[in-house]
């Protein structure tokens, strides 16, 4: 129904911060990894190395481990973001309908793509949508009469003159 989604930010405000929450999970597990290995091995170099020596050892073995960290870190954000797009984007669109509900202009029937959360918001909004065009109308007829009504009594009360 949907083509394939063509911006990665649909709400740059909610998936950043979810971005920046990833990004600092990411580094405080990296700063972990790094440490837990680096003192495993120091302790198992210090029998054949002095302290400084062996912890000096660890951290330049650690080498490979951040520059696998760093080449997932971007992948990481990027799947995130997709991610974040599958209610980033049916909150987007349901705010987008709910601004035009006032205005009067018609509303298309919501839809969401498929994968996305809250498919039954849509629905929802659809059922009410419907509601708020049939009580629109309803007003519509109900001031067409009260107009007429009015034109009626007008034209009585002149007559009684």
């Amino acid at each position: 129904m949907f083509p394939k989604r063509s911006r990665i930010l649909v709400d740059p405000k909610v998936q950043w911060a979810i971005g920046r929450r990833v990004m600092l999970h990411w580094f405080l597990f990296a700063i972990c990894l790094v440490s837990v290995n680096m003192m495993m091995e120091t302790i198992s170099m210090l029998s054949e190395e002095s302290f400084s020596a062996a912890v000096w050892s660890a951290a330049s073995g650690q080498s490979s481990i951040i520059v696998v960290m760093a080449v997932m870190l971007p992948m990481f954000v990027l799947d995130t973001m997709k991610l974040t797009n599958r209610f980033a984007g049916p909150m987007h669109r349901l705010r987008q309908a709910i601004l035009k509900l006032p205005s009067g202009d018609p509303i298309k029937p919501l839809s969401f793509r498929s994968g996305d959360f809250w498919s039954d918001v849509a629905n929802d909004f659809n059922r009410l949508t419907r509601q708020h065009e049939a009580i629109r109308t309803r007003n519509q007829q109900l001031e067409i009469e009260i107009r007429e009504l009015r034109r009626l009594s007008e034209q009585r009360d002149v007559a009684a003159v």
